[in-house]
């Protein structure tokens, strides 16, 4: 029994794409063609062949599968739930939605089933790698008789990469002793930066590049969710420059939303309300001086916050639209900016001396009257 996946779509892509080209890719390694035999003893008298290589169909998409980690269905505002999620509703109104997808009830047998196509006993994945048994379809380990879609896709042409949580390795292989063919590197993903296991300390993750561990970035300010984002962006900016025409498929999913609930105060204060106060206070002791952006329309909330946060640049948005960020004019109290939203001959001297409040306008661009006096 297989699961049904948005993957199945790429796959059935190439499994058509084999009728309109000699690669046969209904088996795993494509077969390379057969060797010309030659009669000639002269090697000036004779045309080498082409160089044998596995390239995707023409037209193969690139793919990429965000996995929001024990999100409910109706949890985001584009399914009618009370999470606002601007970026999830862009992406829904210019595509398809859809109110079938089968879980397993559980995360790391979801994960498998997705990124197999198998469903989870197929796999050996009844229950999380932590829980595993003897009995048939619990072990916890996946067979080699099934090959992962990274690996499908790899095989036939494609770049892969895979950032964020991994939990579909079993507990005792993960180590330097392994074995190590069922870590991401080994299942078809040439590139892997993220965690094995079911959660991790998101401001001290133990992160692996590949198999190997890596140090987290002496940064106070360090999340993994962005350190794993910019990554992936990173990874995508090099594979299009490096091949324009290659494909990729990447794999994103974040530990967020997953225990141990470690979400930045910037993004906490978004939606605490009853300890607004002591939020605020938080930030403040961190020196989040720069900018402080409140979503927001009760006028009271906004006097409050105003009222108290120490920061040079506070701005209220009152709609779904945002801030264009880019143009802000960004600042700190008793701080500088810098960079390329840095600008004016008084930049540097008008945030160290001014607060700038803006209400409503940073749809447009932030402070307008700011913005053309410096």
């Amino acid at each position: 029994m297989r699961t049904i996946s948005v993957l199945g779509m790429l796959l059935a892509l190439l499994c058509t794409a084999s009728a309109q080209e000699s690669l046969d890719r209904s088996v795993l390694p494509i077969k390379a063609p057969k060797r010309p035999k030659y009669t000639q003893l002269d090697v000036r008298e004779v045309k080498p062949p082409p160089r044998f290589d596995v390239t995707a169909p023409k037209g193969a998409p690139n793919f990429i599968v965000v996995l929001i980690d024990d999100m409910g269905f109706g949890a985001s505002d584009a399914f009618g739930g009370p999470i606002p999620m601007p970026t999830l509703d862009k992406l829904a109104e210019n595509g398809l939605k859809y109110n079938r997808f089968h879980t397993t009830a559980l995360c790391a047998p979801t994960r498998m089933a997705l990124l197999t196509g198998y469903n989870h006993h197929s796999n050996n994945m009844g229950v999380i790698t932590e829980t595993a048994t003897t009995f048939p379809g619990y072990t916890g380990v996946r067979p080699q008789s099934i090959t992962p879609v990274s690996e499908v896709l790899r095989q036939n042409g494609y770049n892969t990469g895979q950032f964020g949580k991994c939990h579909e390795v079993p507990p005792w292989e993960i180590s330097n002793n392994g074995p190590q063919d069922r870590w991401p590197a080994h299942s078809g993903f040439e590139k892997f930066y993220g965690f094995l296991g079911g959660e991790t300390n998101q401001w001290a993750p133990l992160i692996y590049d590949g198999v190997t561990i890596v140090e987290t970035p002496d940064d106070p300010d360090y999340h993994f969710t962005t350190d794993m984002t910019n990554q992936a962006i990173s990874w995508m900016k090099f594979q299009k420059a490096l091949s324009p025409d290659k494909p990729f498929f990447m794999y994103y999913a974040p530990g967020a939303t997953h225990a141990p609930h470690h979400a930045p105060k910037e993004w906490i204060a978004k939606f605490k309300g009853k300890d607004l106060g002591q939020v605020v206070d938080d930030i403040n002791a961190v020196g989040f001086g720069l900018t402080c952006g409140l979503h927001s329309r009760v006028e009271e909330t906004r006097r409050f916050v105003e009222s108290r946060i120490k920061v040079g640049n506070f701005y209220v948005n009152r709609n779904q639209i945002g801030a264009v960020v880019g143009s802000q004019p960004f600042g700190g109290e008793g701080l500088s900016g810098t960079g390329p939203k840095a600008g004016g001959p008084h930049y540097v001297a008008r945030f160290a001396t001014e607060r700038v409040v803006t209400v409503d306008t940073t749809a447009a661009g932030g402070n307008a009257s700011l913005l053309a006096s410096m």
